[in-house]
């Protein structure tokens, strides 16, 4: 296999059907891709058939494209699968080593381990001066920077007000993205980890802020990363030494009640850890892990454990809309100059903004939309509703110009009713019948204008056309791999290199199926399916309990209408686009978890709403 077109369409003694082990295409003829899934020259085996009949068979393979090419190495032939034992002894002893771990820790929690740990009283004093000293000096060093950080002391009293901390914040991360120089990008970095210390939700604000610009990453000494990767690790580390410090006091007490949706989403990380174990390309599911599974689950961690305010958790929320609002006004300044524009059928353009495709400039706005409608339409804080009015009025337009069919037909227009139903409950019918008339009266005038609407019903080219064979593919996926899927960040090259039907070899690029549940399926098999149902079910009953809580504190209920909203246009645009495995979405879907659990706290609640505002 190679970087090129070309196919092979295998027969057994001149029967298609016996090919049993291959994809077939519309027609129902077996084929095998001759494009690698890596571009790269590579040798695989590919099976074709089992469970033959005993005697003799003959195998004969037309190829079709791949011109000047032979790209048959050889054949095998076994009687029965030869791995079918060795895969046995393994399957044996993996639960022989679940079974002795769980035998493990059910023994260590019986054992009285204070018994155990007298004899390090001796230890100690066996040893010499000059290792006692040398292990004093490391904890005295790291209890001095610990009482340091915790009591201020030690900085200027001017950095422990908060606008100041805030404008540091902004400032120190903003060094940090533009890099003027190694350096200084590492003292910006010092200087935010103290002020982070300090004050860690500053931190999640900053995360949600950064989250859309991962196409512009930050680039230290030889790597490059999303800079909203690095403020997620500096403040993890800012967290995890403040927790220490007072984990170590003895008035410490842990306040988090825990839910059953943060063990859910402990056990969706440990799978996705888990599923690199069938994983054959290694290196992209290991990035997956690390920035779209472990990362976004460190905010929410972050998230759930600080005693976060009113205006923390607000904060985050406008640093969320203040990102959609960058992303609209760069996407309109380059759209009108002609830039980051894609050209799609019959020339229709189709606002990027700061994406490499207009489909993910809808995708996050259509996250951001749901609470500037919430913000706009309950009578809360008078400069909020303007702004956020204003921020709906330029998000809408600027989706309206990415011409994103999922977005303007399923996810807006389904987020918009979510809220409208939140907000009005029974009166919502009326707005929602005008809601639905707009709709298709746009679609009409968008069929008229744009050849893109035009073929929006049509099933049998383009964008649709490729959203039917990539979901066929993917069922085919499914077949061969029904329990574990293909793990984190391996559709692309399966598909490309194996699945993809011969018909649409003109899109071989696709990295997920287009439908959120064939892509956690994918990825992470079927647990992976009963995890994302379980945090749905949490989500929702959480949700829905806090709109009886929040009834009479507008700004909390306008939250939960955009939260329901927001997580609404995820699922609907899903269907047939991505959904949680962007890094933006990754970091907005984790947010919506996060604050669906902290407007359940009374310490968010019990704040007085008059003095609410934008920041």
């Amino acid at each position: 296999k190679d970087n090129y077109v070309g196919y092979l369409y295998p027969t057994i003694d001149d029967q298609s059907d016996l090919a049993n082990a291959l994809p077939q295409d519309n027609a129902g003829n077996p084929y095998i891709i001759l494009t690698s899934g890596s571009l790269l020259p590579e040798t695989s085996s590919v099976l074709i058939a089992n469970h033959l009949n005993q005697g003799h068979h003959t195998l004969t393979a037309v190829a079709h494209r791949g011109y000047d090419r032979y790209a048959l190495a050889g054949y095998a032939v076994s009687s029965g699968d030869l791995a079918t034992p060795y895969n046995t002894q393994i399957a044996l002893g993996w639960l022989a080593v679940v079974i002795s771990l769980a035998g493990v820790v059910i023994t260590g929690w019986q054992v009285h381990w204070r018994k155990f740990l007298r004899p390090l009283a001796g230890f100690w004093q066996q040893l010499s001066t000059i290792a006692q000293f040398s292990l004093s000096a490391l904890a005295s060093l790291l209890l001095m920077l610990g009482m340091l950080l915790t009591w201020g002391e030690a900085s200027p009293t001017l950095f422990r007000r908060e606008p100041v901390q805030i404008g540091l914040s902004i400032l120190t991360a903003g060094l940090i993205y533009l890099n003027p120089a190694l350096p200084l990008t590492l003292i910006a970095a010092f200087v935010l980890f103290i002020i982070l210390y300090h004050r860690p939700a500053f931190g999640l604000a900053l995360i949600i802020f950064f989250a859309p610009f991962f196409l512009f990453p930050v680039e230290l000494y030889r790597f490059a990363f999303p800079m909203s990767e690095l403020l997620t690790l500096i403040t993890f580390a800012a967290w995890l030494v403040r927790t220490a410090v007072q984990w170590a006091q003895p008035e410490f007490k842990l306040k988090t009640r825990w839910q059953p949706l943060d063990i859910v989403l402990l056990v969706w990380v440990l799978l996705g850890v888990i599923s690199l174990l069938w994983t054959q390309n290694r290196a992209p599911a290991i990035t997956e892990l690390r920035t779209l599974l472990i990362e976004p689950a460190l905010f929410y961690l972050i998230f759930r454990t600080l005693p976060l305010t009113r205006q923390d958790v607000l904060r985050v929320v406008d640093a969320l809309l203040c990102a959609g609002l960058i992303v609209c006004l760069v996407g309109l300044y380059l759209y009108v100059r002609g830039e980051a524009v894609i050209t799609a059928e019959e020339d229709a353009r189709r606002l990027a903004s700061i994406y490499g495709s207009p489909n993910n400039v809808a995708l996050f706005l259509g996250r951001c939309l749901p609470f500037t409608l919430a913000f706009t339409l309950i009578p809360i804080d008078r400069n909020r509703r303007i702004l956020a009015g204003i921020c709906f009025g330029l998000m809408l337009l600027t989706v309206i110009l990415t011409q994103s069919v999922g977005a303007l037909f399923i996810g807006v227009p389904a987020a918009v009713a979510a809220v409208l139903l939140v907000i009005y409950r029974r009166r919502a019918l009326i707005p929602m019948i005008i809601l639905i008339g707009l709709a298709v009266v746009g679609f009409i005038i968008g069929a008229s204008l744009s050849e893109r609407f035009a073929r929006a019903l049509d099933f049998t080219e383009g964008t649709n056309f490729a959203r039917l064979r990539v979901w066929q593919s993917a069922f085919n996926i499914l077949q061969d791999h029904p329990i574990t899927g293909l793990g984190l960040d391996q559709f692309l090259y399966s598909f490309r290199g194996q699945y993809i039907l011969p018909d649409a070899w003109q899109e071989p690029d696709l990295s997920h199926p287009h439908n959120f549940l064939l892509d956690i399926w994918i990825r992470l098999g079927l647990i992976g399916i009963m995890l994302f149902a379980a945090m749905q079910c949490f989500f929702w009953q959480q949700n829905l309990q806090n709109l009886r809580r929040t009834v009479h504190d507008p700004l909390l209920f306008a939250l939960t209408a955009g939260i329901i909203g927001s997580m609404v246009n995820l699922l609907a645009h899903g269907l047939i686009d991505n959904s949680l495995f962007v890094l933006d979405l990754a970091f907005v879907f984790m947010l919506l978890l996060a604050l669906t659990a902290a407007l359940s706290s009374s310490n968010i609640r019990s704040i007085d709403v008059t003095g609410d505002k934008m920041v």
